[in-house]
């Protein structure tokens, strides 16, 4: 049982070799880090930096690096193209949309054409899995945007009922099926496969509730 939701980490060559999600960042002269790899603000002291993502890694490290930072900038795809927004209590910190280029010259420019020449790209981009693991391995913690003390205790009682023989799972064909079914819903509501854990706003809260009330009450 792996109670963790992070596996592995990212590397910015991995994310360079996936098609390049941000357009000539390989030409840029800069130096680009994974929120993996960092351990300390100070190499960031006096720096321009831009964060790449905005989920938790995110939203924490922005904060301890703009003690230190220059210039912090979070390039963000949940918000609306045009944004640039000084965030509240700091005269260091903006919120972009998220970064359209970045050139030879060190500049980065964002959606909606606002641009900073920027020392350091830091990406919270998230991490990978582990390609090749057991089929019987067990995940609790995975969900985001749900109650974070009572998920894991429902996900850790439905493993013990699977595993003492107490439920039994539909073949695997039907499970398969069934997160087919799944994603077809997510595709037709709009939200993309990266949300496919995200409990809020995703239609799994309400699928799953019947069976967490069931498994808490017995």
């Amino acid at each position: 049982m792996t109670c963790q939701r992070m596996l592995r980490a990212g590397s910015v060559s991995e994310l360079q070799s996936v098609g390049g999600y941000v357009r000539s960042i390989n030409l840029w002269p800069g130096k680009q880090i994974h929120s993996h790899n960092y351990r300390t603000p100070q190499p960031i002291r006096n720096r321009v930096v831009v964060l790449i993502g905005s989920s938790m890694s995110a939203a924490d490290l922005s904060i301890e690096i703009a003690e230190v930072a220059r210039e912090v900038h979070i390039a963000s795809r949940s918000v609306a193209d045009e944004t640039y927004e000084k965030q509240p209590g700091h005269d260091n910190l903006w919120l972009h949309s998220m970064v359209e280029s970045a050139s030879g010259d060190g500049t980065v420019v964002f959606r909606f054409d606002s641009a900073v020449v920027a020392d350091i790209i830091l990406h919270c981009t998230g991490m990978f899995f582990l390609p090749s693991l057991a089929p019987g391995l067990s995940f609790v913690g995975i969900p985001w945007k749900a109650v974070p003390f009572p998920k894991p205790e429902f996900q850790s009682k439905w493993i013990a009922g699977v595993l003492s023989g107490r439920f039994v799972l539909p073949s695997p064909e039907h499970m398969m099926d069934d997160v087919k079914a799944f994603y077809s819903t997510l595709e037709a509501s709009g939200i993309p496969k990266h949300y496919t854990h995200k409990m809020l706003d995703s239609g799994v809260l309400s699928h799953a509730s019947n069976v967490f009330v069931c498994l808490f009450f017995t």
